[in-house]
């Protein structure tokens, strides 16, 4: 999988590939509301914790679709942020989802 989007909501939860664009999760339900979600260094679980002090592993699968090249940065570009391999943040202007909209139509 490589990498992976979580996406939440008030009305739900799960986890989108960003290569390929589609849902590769089931809904994720806590007991109580999640409060934080993490991928693992792999890539393949997720750890969550709830607003009752419960911690959860969610198994992700594994999605062999292949995706549009410009759906990561549209993702980028529509969370405002991008991640390092370092794991570190690094601001995406409203502009990059501006350009990316009158590349792609």
């Amino acid at each position: 999988m490589g990498s992976g989007f979580l996406q939440a909501r008030q009305i739900q939860k799960c986890v989108w590939d960003p290569q390929s664009g589609h849902v590769i999760s089931e809904e994720l339900i806590a007991k109580g509301g999640i409060m934080t979600a993490e991928f693992n260094r792999t890539n393949d679980r997720i750890l969550v914790t709830d607003s009752g002090g419960g911690v959860g592993v969610w198994e992700m699968p594994h999605c062999p679709h292949p995706g549009p090249a410009w759906l990561a940065d549209l993702l980028e570009a529509m969370a405002g942020e991008r991640l390092d391999a370092d794991g570190g943040t690094h601001v995406v202007p409203v502009s990059a989802l501006v350009s990316l909209r009158d590349q792609l139509l």
